[in-house]
């Protein structure tokens, strides 16, 4: 079963399709950044909690930023990141995660079994002095099914 939210694939499911989330966890396996072309592996690599979310519904999960909680709403061909209460940026690369996670604010996303991915907005500056555009959401944070 593969879910494309932005493709017109007729044998691809839709949204109102069942998507069997519920239950399942996932694990953030880099961060692709469109503009300058780099792939981000993000530390602590070896934690088995952090860069993860959760599906507690078929359609929100919680999960954690090295130590801090995040949230994630799907919605129809739209997901939405949730930001947490407080910090969780100094710790290692979590900066790198939480300027990406929440950059997905009513984006595209795509899933098949094994593989999530959360499209979002890179902020690119236009003039360097702190005045930015945004790109066409060709980032991804890509997650891995691992429950």
């Amino acid at each position: 079963m593969f879910l494309c939210v932005s493709c017109k694939n007729k044998n691809e499911i839709s949204y109102e399709d069942n998507l069997n989330l519920k239950g399942t966890k996932w694990k953030l396996e880099l961060i692709s950044y469109a503009e300058s072309n780099i792939f981000r592996v993000l530390e602590p690599v070896d934690c088995e909690e952090c860069y993860t979310l959760i599906f507690d519904t078929n359609t929100t999960a919680k999960g954690f930023v090295v130590d801090t909680p995040v949230g994630l709403i799907i919605s129809g061909k739209k997901a939405k990141a949730i930001p947490p209460d407080i910090g969780g940026e100094g710790v290692r690369d979590a900066k790198y995660y939480m300027d990406a996670f929440f950059g997905v604010n009513n984006t595209s996303y795509s899933i098949s079994e094994t593989e999530m991915k959360l499209h979002f907005s890179e902020p690119i500056s236009i003039n360097g002095m702190g005045d930015n555009k945004f790109n066409s959401f060709d980032s991804y944070l890509l997650y891995k099914k691992i429950k």
